[in-house]
């Protein structure tokens, strides 16, 4: 993350439904084999959003209206090359 002086506008946003128990990741199960996974032999299981979450991620993204240029500068991936200073950079 890097700070930036964007602004949105999220107060079309409802957020009644958002509260630390709804953010609460599941526990998975472990696997026994913590060498093999260390190495990289076998893969971690990841977690899969609900349907419930996907749809309230969807209601929350058409409530914030973005222009196409907020939505250009969001999609971006950041990099620095050499020489750049972020800390004196002005997003």
């Amino acid at each position: 993350m890097i700070a930036t002086s964007t602004k949105l506008d999220v107060s079309g946003v409802n957020t009644t439904a958002f509260n630390d128990a709804y953010f609460k990741g599941e526990k998975l199960a472990k696997t026994q084999d913590k060498a093999a996974q260390f190495l990289g032999l076998t893969k971690a299981a990841k977690a899969e959003l609900s349907a419930d979450k996907k749809a309230a991620q969807a209601v929350v993204d058409a409530a914030i209206k973005l222009s196409d240029a907020q939505k250009s500068y969001l999609k971006h991936r950041f990099a620095l090359s050499n020489g750049d200073k972020p800390h004196e950079m002005k997003f």
